[in-house]
């Protein structure tokens, strides 16, 4: 339960009884959940928190999944929903540089990156907001090979 900052392991046993076990996260350092991969971290002044993890060099891009609380969309229910928020962010010589969109994304690098990142973003018709994580990767390697 990656909104709760959990992570649960579901087991059957023999006799077809499914049984949940939070693992945790003392010594746990990262895990997969099919091809995307998560990992603990601790920022000066908060808490341990788990991120997902994309890209394999000096620039990792970190997303913060987390759950609101909000009212329904309809008028006059007055039942609430959760829904689901990402917050994007880079690790960039060890401090965490959140962004929202492609121009807070490009600016967070140098002048001299910055247009080379501005092109790839253009040429390749990325939103940042909206990609792929496959998308979001490539862009974050091309990143750190600049």
């Amino acid at each position: 339960d990656i909104h709760n900052q959990l992570l649960l392991l579901k087991s059957t046993n023999t006799n077809d009884i499914s049984e949940i076990i939070i693992l945790s996260p003392v010594w746990l350092e990262n895990f997969s959940i099919g091809s995307s991969r998560f990992q603990y971290f601790i920022f000066p002044e908060s808490t341990k928190h788990v991120f997902q993890v994309l890209g394999n060099d000096s620039i990792l891009l970190l997303y913060y999944w987390k759950k609101d609380l909000k009212p329904a969309n309809v008028n006059g229910d007055k039942n609430l929903v959760f829904i689901t928020k990402r917050e994007q962010s880079i690790l960039l010589n060890s401090t965490l540089l959140g962004f929202y969109n492609n121009r807070s994304f490009y600016h967070l690098f140098t002048k001299e990156k910055q247009i080379a990142i501005k092109k790839y973003l253009r040429s390749n018709k990325i939103r940042v907001r909206k990609a792929s994580d496959e998308t979001m990767e490539k862009l974050i390697n091309y990143c750190s090979k600049l």
